[in-house]
């Protein structure tokens, strides 16, 4: 699985979000000066370990970008998305590109790890009997 750490920033404040959330409405309406950075700091190992083993038990879906705060080091959890804005402008898109994947790269490894995933039965599917 591949994996980019990324930071958002407010230009000129960057304290900001310690006491705002990059909620829905600055998603959509983009009114703040920010960008996106690759994250620069390493975070507590035992914080990487922990999201590794959430994505684990979660299981193969194929991607997923998880939301966080990291505060005096260490991360502080806040959502999972499988459903990441796919545009290149776009965190998740952008995470990697920083990273030097090209966008064609990024939707590439998203449609490989979705054809990787096993499909899920309906949940009301019914079993087949063992009547031996």
């Amino acid at each position: 699985a591949h994996t980019s750490l990324v930071e958002i920033c407010v230009d000129g404040q960057p304290n900001y979000f310690d006491h705002h959330l990059f909620d829905a409405s600055e998603k959509q309406s983009r009114k703040l000066p920010r960008r996106v950075t690759l994250y620069s700091d390493d975070l507590a190992v035992t914080d990487l370990a922990a999201i590794h083993r959430m994505i684990k038990a979660l299981g193969h879906f194929g991607f997923v970008r998880i939301d966080g705060k990291v505060t005096n080091g260490r991360f502080t959890f806040l959502e999972a998305t499988p459903d990441a804005w796919l545009l290149p402008t776009g965190q998740f898109a952008q995470g990697f590109m920083l990273a030097g994947w090209s966008y064609e790269d990024v939707l590439r490894e998203v449609i490989t790890t979705a054809a990787l995933r096993t499909p899920h039965r309906r949940a009301n599917a019914t079993r087949p009997r063992d009547d031996s």
